[in-house]
């Protein structure tokens, strides 16, 4: 069963949210945060197999600008910069379209 590509987006995001959220901790929370990353690392590895038939460069452009947008929201903006969950959903939203892009890259790279 094939999920919507904006759903196994919002996945990574809270997975990559969650995850640099716990990796700031120690402790329990350390480990857990490792254990979110690798979780949105393997929903990124599933949206690329989603999104194989979307232009390559498409997939290019939304990963460096999200990741772009997310770095310069988080340090720009008032809200984000002031509130720690606002602050890493930005960044899992950035660091999600940034590793989608990379994906492409490397699995692209290989089957030429």
């Amino acid at each position: 069963m094939t999920y919507s590509p904006f759903i196994v987006f919002s996945w990574s995001s809270i997975f990559y949210s969650l995850g640099s959220y716990s990796i700031d901790k120690d402790g329990f929370w350390f480990v857990l945060g490792i254990i979110f990353m690798g979780l949105g690392l393997s929903s990124s590895k599933y949206l690329n197999g989603i999104t194989l038939l979307v232009n390559a460069s498409i997939i290019y452009l939304i990963g460096f600008a999200g990741l772009f947008a997310s770095v310069l929201s988080v340090n720009n903006i008032d809200v984000i910069r002031e509130n720690i969950y606002l602050n890493h959903l930005a960044l899992g939203v950035g660091a999600s379209c940034f590793v989608l892009s990379g994906f492409r890259f490397f699995f692209q790279m290989r089957n030429n």
